[in-house]
């Protein structure tokens, strides 16, 4: 974790209470079986945790399916705002999950709400072009002048979006009084198959708004939100659910914060890139680690 990321996760860390860094927590070992026995609900992040891309860790599968079977209901809470909450369902089963869509609670699911909270219509979208059902989904246009300076950020547009010319327009509509910049994801870096890591769109929607004096407003992990959602549907206390994750600033900060206990999963973490040393730089630390997903369901 470098610096930019962690003053990105230590202003989130600000709006939460202290229960975040998991105080008296160690990070012990464990597996999915064990935990499977402390718990009645099991909350999943997806990228980072279950695959990358259309790349799924061994045991991932086995290990949803091994925990139903178990008899734990299983939900799915994810900073996804890049699809839209039908598409989330599409894309999960096409890997082989059988995640039902009151199943799935998603970052972009949210802007709906905050957009009748703000009483908007419209909004100029940056983010890929593959992402803009998010906004559709939520009723809402994706306008290049909307009537209230508001700018949703999904994700991290690519060049061949036109990425150059929609940032210089968000940058202009942000720099208008009572601007909005409306960050769906608050993921600031994610991991990529065959090792290292990329910006996401936190971090974009941090660079974006920065000296813009637009208010920024997040949703998702660490947020409070998405865990209660999941809770509520799972019908069980915080402290009877477990959230899995691979982000010490989002899964585990997150989930200490909602009073769920926290299992950290170090797959992605190289020998150079212990998960301690994020732990220690933002002085938050899980209940749990494993080293894979596939932790207790595979031989």
């Amino acid at each position: 974790m470098n610096a930019l990321e962690t003053q990105i996760y230590n202003e989130y860390h600000a709006r939460l209470p202290a229960e975040f860094r998991g105080i008296g927590k160690k990070g012990l070992s464990t597996d999915f079986r064990r935990v499977a026995e402390t718990c009645k609900a099991v909350f999943f992040d997806a990228w980072g945790t279950l695959f990358i891309r259309k790349q799924l860790f061994p045991g991932a599968r086995e290990t949803v399916a091994g925990l139903r079977k178990a008899g734990l209901k299983v939900r799915l809470v994810t900073n996804s705002a890049s699809l839209g909450p039908s598409e989330i369902v599409r894309s999960m089963r096409e890997k082989g999950f059988d995640f039902a869509e009151d199943e799935i609670f998603s970052s972009g699911s949210h802007l709906r709400s905050i957009a009748a909270e703000l009483g908007i219509r419209e909004v100029f979208h940056l983010g890929r072009n593959e992402s803009l059902p998010t906004v559709l989904e939520a009723g809402l246009r994706d306008d290049p002048d909307p009537e209230l300076p508001v700018v949703a950020v999904t994700s991290v547009p690519l060049d061949s979006d036109g990425s150059i010319a929609r940032e210089e327009r968000a940058r202009e509509i942000l720099s208008r009084p009572g601007a909005v910049a409306l960050v769906l994801n608050p993921d600031v870096s994610a991991p990529l198959v065959g090792g290292g890591r990329c910006w996401a769109a936190g971090a974009y929607g941090f660079r974006l708004a920065l000296g813009s004096g637009a208010r920024v407003v997040r949703t998702g992990k660490p947020f409070p939100r998405l865990f209660g959602e999941a809770l509520a549907s799972a019908g069980c206390r915080p402290e009877e659910a477990v959230m899995v994750g691979d982000t010490v600033g989002t899964d585990v900060a997150g989930g200490n914060a909602a009073g769920l206990r926290t299992l950290l999963v170090a797959q992605c973490f190289s020998p150079a890139e212990d998960w301690r040393k994020d732990c220690e730089a933002l002085g938050v630390w899980p209940d749990w680690t494993v080293p894979g997903i596939g932790a207790g369901f595979l031989p």
